[in-house]
């Protein structure tokens, strides 16, 4: 009854074809005045998504608000957008837990300065995610290079704490990683604008010099055990319970034996003419567990799913 409506090469070509409704004038009107994306329009959201992992409405969105033609422009709004949601987030967010996350080391390649990192998310999910890791990988590397200006003043330690407060407040530096250098920003601002992006509450929760990882020793040698230290466990024997919480006793993590073999073996190695005048030694150590002092909330994960999904 609508073969009118259709050519009549397509109705001798295709004669089961099933013709469609005739578009209503309104429907027509619609169509050939709603404007189409051009070509370069199209090509500055592909290269705003690509290099701000924004959303397409979002892409748009910053075009529409800008001139439209100015990759500079929209990107510039977007950043402007992103943090000034990101705030809004982290002050929504701000009182949730956050006890996954990462705890990151970093050291220069001469080995004269090291730091340790931990910075907390919600999830395990958004802690392994390529902005949360980036974001650690920058905190790490402006606490190594500004860190030591916040810690002056704390004596002859060989681990020291880093004020949070003041790295935060720290112009971020890149990570080694890093492809190009971006804009100023403070820590603060860049863990801001990561919670806009990931929609999680990120917590920069501490941060020292040097590290120490892979077991859980209480002392650095024999020496230096005291009535406080951990007592041996029922059961354990003494050589044992030494072996547990004295850190030269320990395996080196990497191999090769035990810290003290590890040290006394560098020694041979980068001073082998020498070494009868040169020891290494340990002064100093902190080991941190991700997460650990921290409440968590103990969540039903399948209620918190059905909750997130309405049901």
């Amino acid at each position: 009854m609508f073969s009118h409506y259709l050519p009549r090469t397509v109705r001798a070509t295709h004669p089961r074809l099933v013709p469609l409704c005739p578009l209503s004038p309104l429907a027509r009107t619609f169509i050939s005045t709603h404007p189409t994306l051009a070509s370069p329009t199209l090509a500055l959201v592909a290269r705003l998504r690509k290099e701000t992992q924004c959303s397409i409405s979002k892409a748009r969105e910053a075009l529409s608000a800008t001139s439209g033609t100015s990759y500079a422009d929209a990107l510039a709004w977007l950043q402007s957008d992103t943090l000034t949601s990101g705030a809004k987030k982290a002050a929504k967010l701000g009182s949730r837990v956050a006890a996954e996350g990462v705890v990151h080391a970093l050291c220069l390649e001469n080995g004269a300065r090291g730091v340790v990192v931990e910075v907390n998310a919600e999830t395990d999910f958004v802690a392994r995610s390529k902005d949360f890791v980036e974001l650690v990988k920058r905190v790490g590397a402006t606490t190594i290079m500004v860190g030591d200006q916040g810690v002056r003043g704390q004596g002859n330690e060989v681990v020291v704490d880093v004020p949070v407060e003041f790295l935060t407040s720290a112009p971020q530096l890149p990570s080694a990683t890093a492809a190009e250098v971006g804009e100023f920003k403070t820590v603060q601002e860049d863990v801001v604008e990561t919670i806009g992006k990931l929609g999680e509450n990120i917590k920069i929760r501490r941060a020292v010099a040097q590290h120490i990882v892979g077991f859980n020793p209480q002392v650095v040698s024999e020496s230096d055990i005291y009535p406080t230290t951990e007592a041996a466990s029922d059961g354990e024997s003494a050589s044992d319970h030494l072996d547990r919480v004295v850190l030269l006793r320990q395996p080196f993590v990497f191999g090769g034996g035990s810290v003290q073999q590890v040290l006394d073996q560098a020694v041979v190695d980068i001073f082998p003419e020498l070494q009868r005048n040169v020891k290494l030694e340990v002064r100093q150590f902190v080991r941190w567990e991700c997460g650990e002092g921290i409440e968590k909330k103990g969540d039903n994960f399948v209620e918190e799913v059905m909750k997130q999904a309405g049901l």
